[in-house]
């Protein structure tokens, strides 16, 4: 799949939908993020609201993580004996 036909599906998927083609793209590979366009551009737009829901998760979820991991690392974890 050429950039030129992922640009044109993604077109259409907006036209379709209304909304973006949402992805997390940490998790997929460039050629799995094109054939994904093409493939759920067939998709109902119940489907896509679904299916961009689901991507919105994975992607906040990575974010976090990040996030997470570094405060922990920017500052130690302080325990308090409650004995």
């Amino acid at each position: 799949m050429s950039p030129s036909s992922s640009f044109l599906s993604d077109i259409r998927y907006r036209e379709k939908n209304g909304f973006p083609f949402v992805i997390c793209a940490r998790r997929n590979k460039l050629s799995s993020i094109m054939a994904g366009i093409q493939r759920r551009v067939q998709n109902s737009r119940i489907v896509e609201i679904q299916s961009g829901i689901e991507e919105v998760k994975k992607i906040a979820e990575l974010r976090i993580l990040t996030i997470f991991s570094n405060t922990l690392q920017l500052q130690p974890l302080q325990v308090k004996s409650v004995l």
